[in-house]
């Protein structure tokens, strides 16, 4: 059922084909997602704006997974917006987002609003892991740009660290790829 949803809402949403490039999904602690250290210190309280960005896609229209801070985390979950042109579907604990359209690059998915208390300890993260009805049963999911049905993919993820170590650093998600597969790019 989920993956009839998913595909229904990529194939509304599809402007244009692309290649297919799964990309990685991933929380940031900035917009541009060139930061995934999360702080979450003293004083107290305050919000932390994170966001989750699809990265390095070469055609997607659609996502889902969970988003769980663990580790120890003391963060709260306050609020979940959709980006621009994304619409959102269920919550952090089951989300659905479908782009708007065939995206490529960089793609800003969501942001999560979380309450901080000052108390999460060193390393605790903020993980994107397979959603409860995930229609690729235990991988987070996504939908390239085929038209005219989409198919299903698996995105990277990564981890963001919150306050960091140097036992822990970011672990941002990247995929393998052959040579041929680079120049491809390029041609």
């Amino acid at each position: 059922m989920k993956k009839f949803v998913l595909t229904v809402l990529a194939v509304v949403a599809i402007a244009s084909p692309a290649a297919a490039q799964f990309g990685d999904i991933s929380t940031y602690a900035d917009q541009p997602g060139t930061s995934c250290t999360i702080v979450d210190v003293l004083p107290f309280p305050n919000f932390i704006d994170t966001y989750i960005i699809h990265k390095h896609t070469g055609g997607a229209a659609a996502a889902q997974f969970t988003i769980s801070a663990d580790g120890g985390s003391t963060l709260s979950l306050f609020q979940v917006n959709a980006g621009p042109d994304m619409l959102l579907l269920g919550d952090a604990s089951d989300l659905s987002i479908a782009y708007g359209g065939c995206k490529t690059g960089d793609i800003y998915l969501v942001n999560v609003r979380y309450f901080g208390s000052g108390n999460s300890p060193a390393c605790a993260r903020l993980t994107l892991t397979p959603a409860p009805t995930t229609p690729i049963p235990g991988q987070v999911a996504a939908v390239d740009c085929n038209l005219p049905n989409g198919n299903l993919f698996v995105p990277g993820t990564g981890v963001a660290h919150i306050n960091p170590s140097p036992t822990c650093l970011c672990d941002v998600a990247v995929n393998t790829a052959t040579w041929g597969a680079i120049k491809a790019l390029y041609r």
